[in-house]
């Protein structure tokens, strides 16, 4: 969605910068797509035409669009890494990854977790603390054995909690399935990996919540999707912001 913050001190052509370079990180823009004409622009955000330009000639002059007479404004491809070329781009290829572990903010989270952790209580990783965890004995088993019993387990999951799950899942929202249709991942991350992976493709369009789970946004922006931060109130997201970006942005998924 296109708007300007209501609160900021920079000049409007300086906020209209920001939003388009916010909008291209996150993959709202994608490389080579191209940007609203110039009087749309103007009339989404309620400005002059004329900020509009100064704003998308100051992006061009950075190397950050590409600005073609009669063919309008687009995110420059090769400035953001797309493979225009025969020449193997392997920055590409490592911004594919499931996980970006130099990701800055990770990396400050992280920090404040492990240097100042009596102040800090650290959610994004789902584990709990060390000191929680009870003293387990692990039992003796030889190599025979485990690969014995792990030769057992079903693949989708444990049998007993797919079928407490879609009893639960008739009972509560009414949804009819049956065992063999749930799959039991290990965690939240896997589960919105393969999401990524099998019901979604690059290009295509997401609304999550903000503030959302830590882990899922790298998931995101390393499966090429536009993503789309929805605020919350008290009660979850907010409804009419979801029905707009619905209606303004062709989202396939609110996750």
């Amino acid at each position: 969605m296109w708007h300007l913050e209501s609160k900021s001190d920079l000049p409007l052509y300086g906020q209209i910068i920001q939003l388009i370079e916010r909008k291209i990180e996150n993959g709202e823009l994608l490389p080579g797509e191209k940007l609203p004409a110039e009087r749309k622009l103007a009339q989404l955000l309620g400005v002059n035409r004329s900020t509009i330009v100064r704003a998308l000639d100051e992006l061009a002059a950075s190397g950050k669009l590409v600005r073609t007479q009669g063919s309008g404004t687009h995110v420059n491809e090769e400035k953001w890494g797309v493979l225009t070329t025969g020449k193997t781009n392997w920055r590409h290829y490592v911004d594919q990854g499931g996980f970006h572990a130099e990701d800055p903010y990770i990396r400050d989270v992280h920090a404040l977790a492990l240097h100042d952790s009596k102040q800090a209580i650290d959610l994004a990783t789902g584990e709990l603390p060390v000191e929680l965890m009870p003293q387990i004995e692990t039992p003796s088993l030889s190599w025979q054995s485990f690969l014995a019993e792990e030769s057992q387990h079903d693949i989708l999951g444990y049998s007993p909690l797919r079928h407490t799950i879609q009893k639960q899942m008739a009972a509560a929202a009414g949804i009819k399935t049956n065992a063999d249709q749930i799959l039991i991942t290990s965690g939240a991350q896997q589960a919105i990996f393969l999401i990524t992976q099998c019901l979604l493709a690059p290009g295509d369009a997401i609304a999550i919540e903000s503030p959302s789970y830590f882990y899922s946004l790298s998931l995101f922006q390393s499966a090429g999707l536009r993503i789309f931060a929805l605020p919350m109130d008290e009660d979850g997201v907010i409804i009419s912001d979801l029905e707009n970006c619905i209606a303004n942005t062709v989202s396939k998924w609110f996750l």
